[in-house]
């Protein structure tokens, strides 16, 4: 099994989220695609889990079946997803929507696609004080106003009016957070909410977040490929390899990491220092998904590879410092 407890240092507190075992596949032409292969972790109250990895690794699979998402068919998620001791995974529909957008809240990459394109600004915000609250729609107007105030959205009056075609790429975000935070969730899921933004937007949305996130005491799921960002915002930090967690620490232990697949990743990261120097990429091709290697997944593609690593698929041990890896030979590092 796939599985890491959470922080040790909360182990006697009660998660707010719970996930145990997750297995999401789909159902395609070519086979069966396992997009997240038994997956286990547990969230804090007002705790933040980067998940970072490659494309394609499942990491937005598992944001999707927090939210009751997997689309089906062809999906189909299994084990169980604990919010607050309910699973989620065996929760119908009608009962998933008083949860999504209230309880949890979800920020998408893509906040054109993600916007309804027939309706103003202001309708879409305040539909989450009149259906989740029952508001008036004049009381939910305000809600409406207030929140795009608090998420820095200028002349929030008239951007109410607006289409979302005709708000910027920063903007349109900024109107999904505030959608997102609207009903004050206990967890907020963020789903690479800037890939899709130039650098310096980029940075005031990731500010926003962090600002929001201690304001309003949330639990968040921080989503990228991206280390640097996600060590700058969150607790811990989980990395995943082919649908399957192989390594989650803390920030300041994701420095020293103890999987190939982690030192990879840190390799390729691009520093000032060394911007004239060429970047160290990952060798081999990118996993299968339908039909993986035996063993670990990685193996293929890493230098400390051996026999055993062909065979048998090693499980997520702990290590001192609350560092969890799935890796038969480690990458230990010398004391500085």
């Amino acid at each position: 099994m796939f599985s890491i407890p959470g922080n040790m240092k909360g182990e006697m507190e009660a998660p707010l989220l719970d996930i145990q075992n997750l297995r999401v596949e789909l159902l395609l032409r070519r086979g069966i695609l396992t997009a997240v292969d038994d997956v286990s972790f547990r969230l804090r109250e007002k705790e933040s889990l980067g998940i970072v990895g490659e494309t394609g690794c499942g990491k937005s699979m598992i944001a999707l079946s927090i939210m009751g998402l997997v689309p089906s068919p062809p999906g189909r998620a299994s084990g169980r997803i604990l919010f607050e001791g309910v699973d989620l995974i065996r929760k119908k529909e009608r009962e998933l929507r008083r949860i999504r957008g209230r309880e949890i809240a979800i920020i998408f990459q893509e906040p054109l696609t993600a916007l309804n394109p027939a309706f103003i600004i202001g309708e879409q915000v305040a539909e989450c004080y009149r259906v989740h609250f029952g508001h008036s729609k004049r009381t939910a107007r305000e809600g409406a106003e207030h929140i795009l105030d608090l998420v820095r959205v200028p002349s929030p009056k008239q951007v109410m009016k607006l289409y979302p075609h005709e708000l910027s790429g920063g903007m349109r975000q900024r109107v999904m957070i505030a959608i997102a935070l609207a009903c004050q969730p206990k967890l907020l899921i963020a789903d690479e909410p800037t890939t899709a933004l130039d650098v310096t937007v980029q940075a005031q949305i990731l500010e926003l977040l962090e600002e929001l996130r201690e304001k309003m005491k949330l639990a968040m799921i921080f989503i990228s490929h991206n280390l640097g960002v996600v060590a700058h915002l969150c607790d811990r930090i989980a990395v995943m390899y082919a649908g399957a967690l192989v390594e989650v620490t803390d920030v300041e232990s994701l420095l020293q990491p103890l999987h190939p697949y982690t030192l990879g990743l840190l390799d390729a990261m691009p520093l000032p220092e060394h911007r004239d120097e060429y970047l160290k990429a990952l060798p081999g091709n990118i996993c299968d998904l339908i039909y993986p290697p035996s063993g670990c997944k990685f193996h293929p593609r890493c230098f400390k590879a051996q026999e055993i690593c062909a065979q048998e698929r090693p499980g997520l041990e702990m290590k001192p410092l609350d560092h969890a890896v799935a890796c038969f030979f480690p990458v230990y590092h010398e004391p500085s």
